[in-house]
């Protein structure tokens, strides 16, 4: 699957856009149960929520599920990836964000390009995250927001509040997961930003596919409905963009070293497709 030329210039123009019907009724039953069943089961990857019982992230689920091994080299996600980025791409980051009924919570507003530059090594912002919905995702269920255009805009220390947690030694990491992220943006750059280029929920029917840019500006409000809003996230670098070596590199399960080009053929699951779908779904 490749985007058309018009659906890949919306995405230059706004750093994101969500394709309609990409995953079949069928497919997206699969994964629902394969989240399930793995939040189940113990892994150094899982986040809770607040209240110690929720399930807030999965990262990593790639390590511990063939099937969700095989979904990120999928021939409706990865040659989208290549088609953006313009090379081979490797995987930097795979989890599950579950946002459940009435518990899930928010995630502030910040850029990913931010973390995986500081804690990660990344050295450019050549790196986009396509998001499969397993839920429908309304206005009500904690929608990611964007602000169009934002990434286009180079973020600075001083557009940010970096918080620091106590954390246990090994554990550092739970920081950049957490409901208070460690590096989340200064509301008064929120502002100038959200004054300037708007702000737009991205909404869409379970099954549709989110595709965002590293650097665009984004957030989630906490889940004040009867409904789920689980997402697949699947974060693709340019090989060439390979991370540089950090003093403490957070674990596998959250930011990948291992650099080499995914290929389709190696894993395609379930089902191949060729065609782009034919409309783009941005609600404001």
């Amino acid at each position: 699957m490749y985007l058309s030329a018009y659906q890949l210039q919306r995405f230059r123009c706004d750093g994101f856009i969500v394709l309609p019907g990409v995953f079949s009724p069928d497919e997206v039953s699969t994964l629902r149960a394969e989240t399930e069943r793995l939040i189940e089961e113990p892994s150094p990857g899982l986040v809770l929520e607040a209240d110690g019982v929720a399930a807030r992230s999965l990262n990593g689920p790639h390590l511990i599920s063939p099937l969700m091994a095989g979904l990120m080299r999928s021939t409706k996600l990865l040659p989208v990836a290549e088609q953006i980025l313009h090379e081979p791409v490797y995987l930097h980051q795979y989890k599950i964000n579950m946002k459940r009924a009435f518990v899930g919570d928010q995630w502030e507003w910040h850029s990913d390009f931010w973390f995986w530059q500081a804690e990660d090594g990344m050295r450019a912002p050549h790196a986009i995250t396509a998001a499969i919905f397993l839920d429908d995702v309304n206005d009500f269920n904690g929608p990611t927001l964007f602000v169009p255009g934002s990434h286009e805009s180079v973020l600075r220390d001083e557009h940010h509040r970096t918080l620091e947690q106590a954390t246990a030694p090994g554990e550092e990491w739970r920081t950049t997961t957490a409901r208070d992220l460690k590096y989340s943006l200064e509301r008064s750059h929120l502002s100038r930003e959200i004054d300037a280029n708007g702000m737009v929920a991205a909404k869409g029917q379970a099954g549709s596919v989110l595709v965002f840019h590293c650097n665009v500006l984004h957030a989630s409000s906490a889940n004040a409905s009867p409904w789920d809003r689980r997402t697949i996230f699947i974060s693709y670098n340019r090989v060439s963009n390979a991370l540089s070596d950090v003093a403490s590199p957070r674990p596998e399960f959250l930011a990948s070293r291992r650099f080499d080009a995914l290929r389709s053929e190696d894993g395609q699951w379930p089902t191949d497709v060729t065609a782009a779908p034919a409309d783009v779904e941005v609600a404001a």
